[in-house]
């Protein structure tokens, strides 16, 4: 008896389900209307949106020994705080040093070229000149603008009045905007578990954005390069002058020793040989004062270039050959669906005000 209940079931669950289809297809103009019409909005919104490419390029930073010596890891080992000074500009700050004011404000007088749009100026010129928008967002635009107009006479952020007072650097109109294009487009992201960083940067234009992408991974590099040697640069910049000047001193005092040597060929007063045991000491000091001068100079330049951060490019920017968006098939499957599900809520409506 059971297995008869349920095959009956079974039998009402089909039934059920073809009169469904068959009430369903009753009605496919109402679906074939909808989806027409979600197809056309579909093929309108995807083509008003401007094609937008993305170039991006990977970086592998070396691992930086933090302990700083084989004592201070062996302590720090032991649980032992040396009062070792980390390094500020982490791996995982990257990103907010991308993203930070000053650094989005030095890629402004970056140049670029674009071959399509037959363009040659700066970076901050072409965000702020040559962007692009759906057709929707222009009465907007233009409504702004407008309201801009009516209020140039009124003071500004980063007008000349502002800017005289003492005090943090005030940004204009146009660099506020600027900097929020930059911040929208140029994008970066560290792996947490290789340590790997992704520099992505998105624009309408496919040379500009692999441009602008190898300019902001190789600022980074140079940014963290002059942080990571700014102490040991200046010291080896002051062991290069020492090293001249004792090179120059040593010279000096051997030129002296020649001729007096020269010129003192027999010598037989006690103070004619004082003179010239002095000029050899003086010489010898001034030959050891070069020769530590030296020393140190090649000392500190070794020390440069370990403390050199070196970046590995794992992937290099190439000029994007496709858009990455809009995905013109995607929203058209959306729209479909959405043109369905809307045509079966009109469908059940109609139906139940037809039984009420």
């Amino acid at each position: 008896m059971e297995n008869k209940s349920r095959i009956q079931e079974l039998i009402d669950d089909v039934n059920a389900v073809r009169k469904c289809g068959k009430f369903l297809w009753k009605k496919r103009y109402i679906y074939i209307k909808y989806v027409c019409v979600g197809v056309v909005l579909s093929l309108i919104i995807s083509f008003s949106i401007p094609k937008t490419y993305s170039s991006s390029v990977l970086l592998a930073p070396e691992s930086i020994d933090e302990t700083g010596s084989t004592l201070a890891g062996l302590a720090s080992l032991a649980g032992a705080n040396m009062g070792l000074i980390q390094d500020a500009y982490t791996v995982d700050l990257y990103p907010t040093i991308v993203s930070s004011v000053d650094f989005r404000m030095s890629l402004g007088d970056l140049k670029v070229k674009s071959s399509e749009l037959g363009i040659e100026t700066t970076y901050f010129e072409y965000l702020l000149n040559n962007a692009k928008y759906p057709w929707w967002k222009y009465p907007l635009i233009w409504m702004r603008s407008w309201i801009a107009k009516l209020t140039d006479n009124k003071k500004t952020i980063g007008s000349k009045t502002e800017n005289n007072i003492k005090g943090p650097r005030c940004l204009t109109k146009k660099e506020m905007a600027f900097c929020g294009k930059v911040r929208a487009n140029v994008n970066l992201s560290v792996e947490s578990s290789s340590g790997v960083i992704s520099v992505t940067v998105s624009d309408f234009d496919p040379e500009i954005a692999a441009l602008v992408v190898d300019s902001v991974a190789s600022r980074l590099s140079t940014l963290i390069q002059d942080y990571r040697t700014s102490k040991v640069r200046k010291q080896h910049e002051y062991a290069i002058v020492l090293c001249d000047s004792t090179h120059k001193s040593y010279m000096k005092t051997l030129d002296a020793y020649v001729k007096y040597a020269s010129s003192h060929n027999s010598i037989y007063s006690p103070v004619q040989k004082a003179e010239f045991d002095l000029l050899e000491k003086e010489l010898d000091l001034a030959y050891q004062s070069y020769s530590t001068a030296v020393s140190q100079k090649q000392m500190y330049q070794a020390k440069l270039l370990e403390s050199t951060p070196v970046y590995t490019i794992v992937d290099s920017p190439y000029v994007p050959l496709y858009p990455d968006s809009p995905n013109k098939i995607l929203m058209l499957i959306v729209f479909v669906f959405l043109s369905c599900v809307i045509a079966t809520f009109r469908i059940a409506y109609s139906e139940i005000i037809k039984k009420q």
